[in-house]
């Protein structure tokens, strides 16, 4: 079985509708310890019924696993819904079967529509349809484990886990319905950034798993199968999936509960050694998955490439902090990445509260337990034994030098505080708290420093208003103040270019472009040029629009220039009446301005003009066919009259010219014979 994390359909992370689907390998499966599937070879299109839904869904799971590869898996999910397609799978008489929505280990998930929502006109009739496959549903306790997380969904209600509606059999068929989500699995969204998602987006997905854990670790269920495909990614927040396989810890346990653990179930890359080696369940095997998790999404990347925890114990790998997690993640993620349970997190909420660095109050806002120990004890010591005052003094003092040659600022400043608290007028304490404290605020500093370069780096405006409201309150006057506040503005700057940016250049990337485009760039570009007159990227743009408006307005006039020449030689064509030559020049301007009124005006004119003069060229050869007709009968008269009836359809028509020169001669011919007879 194939357990690298860029699965691309995980068994329950498919109660949704993927919006994208990913490069991957095959489905990443929960190891199972169950009967596999025998090889089928039946016609995978063949014609199904609700008489054989079993040997259906049977087919559908087998042809499925086939698929060895992405490639290979989708076109099995193809044949599948094809052949669902062509006739419908009913469950209970209720449950129409869509499609195939993914695949795992213990069951096959469909996209179905619920009959009676649709006869309650209910807007979202969709729901997901988990089903056990044939391999795991002939294990002895599959039923159980089935029903035992459609139970526990129940007992889980909450807003980051996501919702089952019942479990039920239909004759050898057992499945379960839960509610059908839209977006997509974080395994498929880790895959989008391989190097890390956003950190504000980042954060949330991993606040809203948490959440789910720490809730059903509150009800005694420890998920013992948390993986990226487990975990749904909506639009606000992020669903934990699949607590098939969910076991109770050995305090809430009831007894004669079922135990999933007895399936022997797991995910290799991301269950802990106690869970290899069969030890009771844990919160911290949750941590260990939470961890790995997390690091994937803040890097892309699995912390020991996608070992199981045996192998990268017997490798020797150790845990390398990457630059994109800041010093308090490193912290949380490295703890609870520990091989070993003694040296684990123990729980979420821990593993929380370091990763989002919880902060102390600050210490001189108010006096920290240390510090009023130290008072209570100088104060007890006047109190019972004022000769020891002085004692107590030195010895509390010598305390705080200790603690500074240590590098314990906190220490120092505290010691030094209680000194002063009774004796205002210590030189030395005085001095050591004025030393200690500038120490501390340099190292505030530092911190912050790191915070700037770690925050700026991310474009992460929120990370560095944070570190900018630190040091305020816990070093107002610090010189790094105006620096700070500076990359702020150059962060939000920076921003802003980075949005607006692209939608300069997305005014400009037309295939032809015009002044409108022009303008929605040069909108942006002022806007721009307001807010960072010198940037390299706003100077670029400038020159480009710059560049397109001088081609813009060259082309124009080359523009300009054609129309009026075509409009010339139309114009003249039309006088000579050349109509085809007047049409032509016309169409020419008209493709270059389809809207100019002169050219529309000489190609209307031009048309009508050379069909009427077809008409009364059609006209004049009838009449000189009339007018020869009389020439041959020596009607030279008729001949005459016709031809020059001809002429006032086409003027200077030459064959009517010439037959009525002819027909004058005729009759010329005849008058001369007359008068010599």
């Amino acid at each position: 079985m194939n357990n690298n994390d860029d699965a691309n359909n995980k068994h329950d992370a498919t109660v949704v509708q993927h919006k994208a689907q990913s490069k991957a390998s095959a489905p990443e499966e929960t190891v199972v310890q169950a009967k596999p599937p025998a090889e089928e070879k039946t016609d995978r299109r063949q014609t199904l019924s609700t008489g054989n839904r079993d040997e259906a869904l049977t087919r559908f799971y087998a042809d499925l696993k086939s698929g060895e590869n992405t490639e290979g898996f989708s076109q099995a999910k193809q044949i599948a819904n094809a052949a669902l397609a062509e006739n419908k799978i009913l469950l209970n008489k209720r449950f129409v079967l869509e499609s195939v929505i993914g695949v795992g280990g213990m069951g096959t998930v469909y996209l179905a529509k619920d009959l009676r929502k649709i006869e309650a006109n209910d807007l979202k009739p969709n729901v997901a349809v988990k089903v056990l496959n044939d391999n795991f549903k002939n294990h002895p306790d599959a039923f159980v484990t089935l029903q035992r997380e459609a139970s526990r969904s129940h007992t889980l209600s909450h807003p980051n886990i996501v919702t089952v509606h019942d479990f039920d059999r239909d004759g050898d068929v057992i499945f379960m319905t839960m509610e059908f989500l839209e977006g997509q699995p974080l395994d498929a969204l880790i895959r989008e950034y391989p190097s890390g998602l956003p950190v504000e987006r980042a954060t949330t997905i991993i606040q809203g798993f948490c959440d789910a854990l720490i809730h059903a670790h509150s009800k005694g269920i420890i998920h013992s199968d948390l993986k990226p495909g487990n975990i749904f990614v909506t639009d606000s927040s992020a669903k934990v999936l699949d607590f098939g396989i969910a076991r109770s810890v050995s305090q809430t346990a009831v007894a004669g509960d079922f135990d999933a653990g007895s399936l022997g179930a797991l995910t290799p890359a991301y269950a802990t050694l106690e869970m290899f080696e069969g030890k009771e369940p844990h919160p911290s095997d949750d941590v260990y998955a939470t961890a790995i998790i997390a690091y994937q999404i803040l890097t892309g990347k699995h912390p020991y490439n996608n070992h199981s925890a045996q192998e990268a114990i017997k490798k020797g790998i150790k845990l390398v902090k990457p630059e994109a997690i800041n010093k308090y993640q490193w912290q949380a993620l490295e703890s609870a990445l520990a091989l070993k349970r003694s040296e684990r997190t123990p729980s979420i909420e821990q593993f929380l509260a370091t990763f989002n660095h919880v902060k102390k109050v600050p210490y001189f806002k108010l006096l920290s337990g240390g510090l009023l120990v130290a008072v209570a004890a100088l104060g007890y010591a006047i109190f019972s034994a004022p000769d020891e005052v002085a004692l107590a003094i030195d010895n509390t003092y010598q305390k705080a030098e200790e603690c500074a040659q240590a590098g314990d600022l906190d220490c120092a400043i505290e010691s030094s505080q209680a000194v002063l608290e009774l004796a205002p007028k210590h030189t030395k304490a005085t001095q050591l708290l004025a030393t200690s404290q500038d120490k501390k605020i340099t190292q505030l500093e530092e911190e912050t420093e790191e915070a700037i370069a770690y925050c700026a780096s991310n474009m992460d405006l929120v990370c560095l208003q944070d570190a900018l409201g630190r040091l305020k309150s816990l070093a107002p006057k610090s010189e790094l103040m105006p620096r700070l506040q500076q990359k702020i503005d150059a962060v939000k700057i920076d921003i802003e270019l980075s949005q607006r940016l692209p939608d300069a250049y997305n005014c400009l990337e037309v295939d032809n472009i015009n002044p409108e485009d022009i303008q929605c760039a040069q909108t942006i570009l002022d806007s721009l040029l307001s807010l960072a007159p010198e940037d390299s990227a706003v100077l670029a743009l400038q020159t480009k629009v710059a560049e397109l408006a001088t081609q813009l307005n060259n082309a124009s006039l080359a523009r300009d220039k054609t129309i009026n020449q075509e409009l010339e030689s139309a114009k003249k064509c039309l006088n000579e009446k050349r109509y085809d030559c007047a049409i032509t020049h016309s169409q020419a301007v008209l493709q270059l301005d389809n809207q100019n009124t002169q050219a529309l005006s000489i190609q209307q004119k031009a048309n009508y003009d050379k069909k009427q003069a077809s008409d009364n060229q059609r006209k004049a050869d009838k009449l000189i066919q009339k007018a020869t007709t009389c020439f041959n009968k020596k009607n030279y008269t008729c001949a005459i009259a016709n031809s020059e009836s001809a002429l006032e359809f086409v003027p200077n028509y030459t064959p009517a010219k010439k037959m009525i020169k002819k027909s004058k001669q005729q009759i010329e011919s005849l008058k001369n014979n007359f008068k010599i007879n």
